[in-house]
């Protein structure tokens, strides 16, 4: 895929991401259990397990999460693969959230 490209969390001259709601400020990176507990409200229901079987979370779009929490519509694995098992990414996705996808 020529029009996809990756951005590693050390390559980035910015400050680490972060967000802020009225009661907290989220910066990343958080380990797997804590990200649960402070990004519940973001995540897919298939993310509420999975998230903390990662030791670090480096990224997470929350900005996109936080304007539509809409589930993937595909359909193969809970929505996130299409019928040939390729996975439907969105620009700002994450992978085992730690590179975001650019497009």
């Amino acid at each position: 895929m020529s029009d996809l490209s990756i951005i590693r969390p050390d390559e980035s001259a910015v400050s680490p991401p972060s967000i802020t709601s009225k009661s907290k400020k989220i910066t990343f990176p958080l380990n797997g259990a804590d990200a649960k507990l402070r990004l519940l409200q973001y995540l897919y229901p298939q993310e509420h397990d999975e998230i903390e079987f990662y030791e670090t979370i480096y990224f997470m779009n929350l900005f996109d999460r936080k304007a539509s929490n809409d589930p993937p519509h595909g359909s193969d694995n809970n929505g996130f693969d299409n019928d040939n098992g390729e996975y439907l990414w969105r620009p700002h996705d994450h992978i085992a959230y730690r590179y975001e996808i650019k497009r």
